[in-house]
């Protein structure tokens, strides 16, 4: 018996490597095109109408005579901790063993210090922390909130796999569903002054990431649409963020000020009417550690308290996550 390798061209599907002897519980032979199933737990198989589709299948695998030999793909796979989860179209089979639990939920609109929290959290062992940021580094999950603005999933241990916490948007959008899903998880709210923080999510969120207008320069245009050519997932941003943060959320009135205040206002009310007091901080991140950690029961580390992502930042970035993007196409920004 033999086992292909498959191996991605330029132009698009894929062809057979030379074979190789087949180890044992590795993925059977098959046809050069891409599949759907029939593979061992821990792979990851995926079928779209774009030319662009993609399997993993089983890695090559080779044993010298009388060398020890190496253990069949599947338990390699779980033994690397391979996730379990459905992103998107992609199913992810494997051990529903590495499931984790999120202990701590950010119930603050984004533009409330959601990503300094996200890395304060990340170190006091609360990590990795769930952020759009983690929606827009693997293009993936796009389709999986979209799905979820839909109303075609509910899928909370899918889309959390492998994270222990949860802020921002669009996560804060489903507050209520998650505390109900998760009911030992600690509940952090972020709170700023409203006439600013309307300021920067019109500037920053609202601008940017719900409407998705085209950077300005000639060479942001043009990579910002080589973007969107190859990666497709990211042209469908849009339509998520509008599913799930502005008309959800905000009624699609985002340039209404004085009714995103008052969503604003009321939202905080509601998390802080609904959620026990030994559940819930309210929090301004600058108040440092201090309250952080003493709600979460963890000693204050010896850093600085991380201030991140303000308006002029948020801003200055988004030409460079595109054009890494560009370079990385579907792989994720911080693998």
């Amino acid at each position: 018996m033999i086992c292909p390798q498959w191996r991605k061209r330029w132009s698009g599907g894929w062809r057979r490597c030379l074979p190789w002897p087949r180890s044992p519980g590795c993925a059977p032979s098959g046809p050069s095109i891409p599949v759907t199933s029939g593979w061992p737990a821990g792979f990851v198989t995926r079928s779209t109408p774009s030319s662009r589709s993609w399997v993993l299948s089983c890695p090559r695998t080779r044993s010298a005579p009388g060398s020890r030999s190496r253990p069949p793909c599947s338990a390699r796979g779980e033994r690397r901790g391979v996730p379990v989860a459905s992103l998107g179209s992609a199913t992810i089979l494997g051990n529903p063993s590495w499931r984790l639990l999120v202990d701590v939920i950010g119930a603050g609109f984004g533009r409330t210090c959601t990503l300094s929290l996200k890395a304060a959290l990340e170190q006091l062992g609360f990590g990795p922390c769930y952020h759009m940021a983690d929606v827009v580094e693997d293009p993936r999950r796009i389709r999986q909130w979209l799905e979820v603005g839909d109303g075609r999933t509910t899928d909370w241990d899918a889309i959390f796999q492998g994270f222990k916490s949860a802020v921002d948007f669009p996560a804060v959008s489903y507050w209520r569903e998650l505390i109900s899903h998760y009911p030992e998880a600690k509940v952090v709210l972020t709170v700023r002054d409203p006439d600013r923080w309307y300021e920067s999510a019109r500037d920053t969120i609202f601008h940017r990431a719900v409407e998705n207008d085209e950077p300005g320069s000639r060479w942001q245009r043009w990579v910002h649409r080589m973007m969107l050519r190859r990666v497709p997932e990211m042209a469908l941003f849009p339509q998520m963020a509008k599913a799930t943060v502005a008309d959800r959320v905000f009624g699609g009135r985002l340039d209404d000020r004085e009714h995103c205040i008052e969503v604003f206002l009321r939202h905080n009310e509601a998390v802080k009417a609904a959620i026990p007091a030994d559940r819930l901080l309210v929090y301004e991140c600058r108040e440092g550690w201090g309250p952080l950690c003493r709600f979460l029961g963890v000693p204050v580390p010896d850093v600085p308290f991380p201030h991140v992502n303000d308006r002029t930042q948020f801003n200055r970035r988004r030409p460079w996550l595109e054009l890494r993007r560009l370079v990385l196409g579907r792989r994720r920004l911080g693998a």
